[in-house]
């Protein structure tokens, strides 16, 4: 029976150890896959915020060009409707000044 009880004996030692050899590789193999898991989720961060600081720059610059085309054809508006008030101004005036004359005489 004392050999039965050392077989027994190692047996359980032996096993125990692999279980916790498993045991330690799997720990292992945990932590490597949330270091993976998280370099993964920081390289997907960076890119997506890259994609987006990219696309509000283009968008910016986008209105921006809008914006300033929409003044130019407002600036070019009102020098256009400015020109036509003096234009019209002048010719109020060359027609009264040719009234003056008609009633002053030649």
């Amino acid at each position: 029976m004392k050999m039965k009880t050392k077989i027994l004996a190692l047996a359980l030692l032996v096993g125990t150890s692999a279980i916790y050899g498993q045991v330690g590789q799997d720990l292992k193999d945990a932590g490597k896959d949330t270091k993976n898991a998280a370099e993964t989720g920081a390289k997907k961060t960076a890119k997506g915020t890259k994609k987006v600081a990219t696309k509000a720059g283009h968008g910016v610059k986008k209105g921006t060009h809008k914006v300033a085309d929409k003044v130019a054809d407002k600036s070019a508006h009102t020098a256009t409707k400015a020109a036509a008030k003096a234009e019209r101004a002048a010719d109020k005036t060359e027609q009264m000044r040719a009234r003056a004359d008609a009633v002053s005489g030649p």
